[in-house]
């Protein structure tokens, strides 16, 4: 299969979070994580989106599947963006399970939700007065909230499925290695709901403020 002038410029590494080199494995996990999240088997299933953007974000996260797990158009994905892996497609296509051998994945009951989504800090009257007071969240204004209660961004990787790198890039406002807005609203949208957050507001405030910036 040809790679298309949209494949040609698009990341599709970037879109599941994976480095050029994934093996199979780390491909059908991303793929996993980023359908996950925008179905209403998540955790956090209370979306932003409307049921149409999901299922079109559901479709292009199909579309990048079907690339990455395939070796030859794969292959020839790399080859058109000039990515070299030190990985052997061929070899490993051979020896990997395909995702679709055990597309299961266990739910998470509401008991081990909770306990696992609990937050353990020492409230601040003033700073939540704050928090209740702001009408544009920052990258900055959403660090400080986190770190007030108490939670690390690996942690907070853990629990919205949102990379790490991904996590620090929002609270840096850094735009330019950002993907497209349709995923970092979702990924705000989870972020401000594991601090309980207006999720709503919040992940509308995150994306007005950073189309606003150059």
């Amino acid at each position: 299969m040809p790679i298309t002038k949209r494949d040609d410029h698009k990341n599709y590494y970037e879109i599941l979070d994976v480095p050029s080199n994934a093996a199979s494995k780390e491909i059908n996990e991303a793929y996993v994580k980023a359908k996950n999240a925008y179905t209403g088997d998540s955790v956090a299933m209370y979306s932003l989106m409307t049921p149409e953007e999901c299922k079109t974000m559901l479709r292009h996260i199909e579309e990048d599947y079907t690339i990455l797990c395939s070796p030859d158009k794969r292959s020839a994905y790399n080859k058109a963006r000039g990515f070299s892996t030190s990985t052997s497609l061929e070899a490993e296509s051979a020896s990997a399970p395909s995702f679709f051998e055990n597309p299961h994945h266990v739910s998470i009951s509401k008991i081990t939700a909770q306990s696992r989504f609990k937050l353990t800090y020492t409230p601040n009257p003033e700073f939540d007065k704050e928090i209740d007071n702001t009408t544009v969240f920052t990258g900055a204004m959403l660090r400080k909230i986190r770190e007030y209660k108490n939670i690390s961004v690996e942690r907070m990787a853990d629990l919205t499925k949102v990379s790490r790198t991904n996590i620090i890039n929002i609270e840096s406002d850094n735009k330019m290695t950002l993907p497209a807005f349709a995923y970092v609203r979702g990924y705000v949208f989870q972020y401000a709901k594991c601090l309980r957050l207006n999720e709503a507001f919040v992940a509308t405030s995150y994306i007005n403020h950073l189309k606003s910036l150059r």
